[in-house]
């Protein structure tokens, strides 16, 4: 195996740990699938006491710049992306420069599934690439002309649920 695929690796698991610990700290019960269907991280919230549980799906994708001018290479597998099916799929982007994280963007797939459609972005045989710039401190992120930094640290939909839980970690 080459250094670079090894790196891919070794960052793409750090970027899984640092969702789930985000998770987690949001009193989340998180679990890594034992089989790899496409899932990275499944979410169970406890609803009413433990009587009612919902599901989400998580689907990690973290990213080195790609070149000097801040961009990064995010690749969905088309057919996760454009399923219809009923179960919430939420995808975290991670921008990692070379010593720190960047960039946490978070997106419901139907966000992510209306860029691609509206803005044509590349796709090939089984894959979507998002190319998203990102300003030097990772605050502005840019996907051509749509301007997605709304989506940077949004956790809104994921609201801290148990009292005296962590505060939600920030960059």
């Amino acid at each position: 195996m080459s250094a670079a695929d090894t790196d891919h690796l070794y960052i793409g698991s750090a970027g899984e740990y640092r969702v789930m610990a985000e998770l987690l700290a949001r009193g989340y019960n998180v679990a890594v699938p034992r089989v790899d269907t496409g899932d990275d991280v499944l979410v169970i919230k406890v609803e009413d006491e433990g009587d009612e549980y919902s599901l989400r799906r998580v689907q990690v994708k973290t990213a080195r710049p790609a070149t000097k001018s801040g961009s990064y290479t995010f690749k969905v597998k088309r057919l996760q992306l454009e399923s219809a099916a009923n179960v919430d799929l939420w995808y975290v982007f991670l921008a990692r420069s070379s010593d720190r994280w960047l960039s946490t963007m978070v997106f419901r797939r139907e966000v992510l599934r209306d860029v691609q459609w509206k803005r044509q972005r590349k796709s090939s045989g089984d894959t979507v690439t998002f190319e998203i710039t990102l300003s030097d401190d990772g605050k502005t992120a840019m996907l051509g002309s749509a301007e997605l930094s709304k989506h940077i640290d949004d956790w809104e939909d994921w609201p801290t649920i148990l009292p005296g839980t962590l505060t939600p970690l920030r960059r």
